[in-house]
């Protein structure tokens, strides 16, 4: 049976990884760990059939890459316990979750997480949770750490993950106001009247000057923003969904 991605994914790990075979459970948790390493390739070299390791995940995220390492409709070994008295506070975890692993931007004793990386995470999490109904909160998020004893995830972020997943499912945007400094994101398409945005556009800094209420598409408002675009001012009315501030 073929393996089953995420849209998001950037690249798939040829390599054969340790797995439980074909997941007979439906999945109800996304599990984030961290690497403990800043090395990618080290961290996803010990998932593969043959080292010894007997771990492995579904995905392993950077600054940049979302890497498929084995398919969702595959149970991976992420989240068992260490054994002895560590038994995992869910049971048959493995097999109800899709475990995710972010490579480190530091080493210990802090073992940080870009936000690059959250970003990235963020746009797994989101598409993962609309594919199979799961809310995006911390029912459904969980860290290696509050299932078994361990310090993973490390120094990661996991309430700015799930912000951010918000986000990028359209389920937590920022409700803007006049003067508000803002840019268009890099899934802005065109205007509301359909005027393309084109490569250049996206990321260039505005003024909002005009806020309207209109329920349309996943957005509550629409903004009539004065862009600096190719040494021009230039009037756009965009989404909520297709602004930022950062």
């Amino acid at each position: 049976m073929s393996e089953v991605y995420s849209k998001t994914t950037t690249s798939k790990n040829p390599q054969v990884m340790y797995n439980g075979g074909l997941r007979s459970g439906a999945i109800r948790y996304i599990v984030i760990h961290h690497n403990a390493t800043t090395n990618k390739d080290a961290a996803m070299n010990t998932w593969v059939q043959g080292t010894g390791s007997y771990t492995s995940a579904h995905y392993e995220i950077t600054d940049n890459e979302i890497i498929g390492c084995l398919g969702e409709n595959y149970v991976a070994y992420h989240s068992g316990g260490t054994g002895g008295s560590d038994v995992p506070k869910i049971a048959n975890i493995n097999q109800l979750s899709i475990g995710l692993e972010h490579v480190n931007s530091s080493g210990a004793p802090t073992w940080g997480v870009s936000d690059k990386t959250l970003r990235q995470s963020a746009k797994l999490v989101a598409d993962i949770c609309k594919r199979y109904n799961l809310p995006i909160d911390r029912t459904t998020i969980k860290t290696h750490g509050e299932i078994t004893a361990t310090a993973c995830p490390g120094g990661l972020d996991t309430n700015k993950l799930i912000k951010y997943a918000k986000e990028a499912a359209g389920t937590d945007m920022k409700r803007f106001k006049e003067g508000d400094k803002i840019r268009l994101t890099a899934q802005a398409s065109q205007s509301v009247y359909g005027t393309p945005f084109s490569d250049a556009a996206r990321g260039t800094w505005g003024i909002v000057t005009r806020e309207t209420a209109k329920k349309q598409s996943k957005s509550e408002y629409f903004y009539q923003v004065v862009m600096h675009y190719k040494d021009n001012l230039t009037i756009w009315n965009v989404l909520q969904q297709d602004l930022q501030d950062k």
